[in-house]
């Protein structure tokens, strides 16, 4: 079975964006989805490049209002 994770990290420092969600995608099955909303784009940019050189696959990030919203599947 597949699972949903959503972690809202607007409001967060850099580091400890990406930590969070390193440290939440290491929890999850292959397949499993993690979505993350972020308000600095500096930290998407970040994330999805650190994502592409993972196994895992930025499925899709979307700019709405004064966040993103980035889904994440585990590789």
């Amino acid at each position: 079975m597949v699972s949903r994770t959503k972690i809202d990290l607007i409001g967060n420092a850099r580091p400890i964006c990406l930590l969070k969600c390193k440290s939440t995608l290491n929890q999850m099955n292959t397949g499993d989805t993690l979505e993350v909303l972020l308000g600095d784009p500096g930290v998407v940019h970040e994330l999805i490049a650190i994502i592409n050189r993972s196994s895992d696959r930025v499925v899709q990030w979307v700019q709405e209002g004064d966040h993103f919203r980035i889904q994440i599947e585990k590789g």
